[in-house]
C-alpha cells in the first residue's frame, strides 16, 4: 500500500506541448484536468518537478500564472567529498 504521510500527495511530471501548438490554452486545460482527477481520487496536495532548462523556456512562468510556486530548486547530480568541510549544502 502507499506511504501514509504521502497519501493525498499528487505529482505533475513530462507535460509538454509541442511548440506549434502552444499559447492556445492546451497545456492550462492540462494542468487544470489533472489536478482535478487527483482531486476528485481524494488527493489534496501536488508538486510537479520542471528541469532548469524548462524553466528557462518559460515553464517557470506559465507555472506561476497558474498560481504555483518555487518550493526547491535542485542542482544537477550529486558531489562526494571524504572531507566533510569540503561538502557543499546538497551534496551526500
Amino acid at each position: 500500500g502507499a506511504l501514509p504521510a504521502l497519501r493525498g500527495w499528487g505529482e505533475i511530471s513530462e507535460l509538454q506541448v509541442s511548440e506549434p501548438w502552444r499559447n492556445r490554452g492546451i497545456g492550462t486545460w492540462l494542468v487544470q484536468q489533472a489536478v482535478s482527477w487527483h482531486r476528485l481520487g481524494g488527493g489534496n496536495r501536488m508538486i510537479l518537478a520542471v528541469t532548469a532548462e524548462d524553466e528557462a523556456a518559460g515553464a517557470a512562468g506559465f507555472y506561476q500564472r497558474l498560481g504555483w510556486h518555487v518550493l526547491v530548486r535542485q542542482r544537477k547530480g550529486w558531489q562526494w567529498s571524504a572531507d566533510p568541510s569540503a561538502q557543499t549544502p546538497g551534496s551526500v
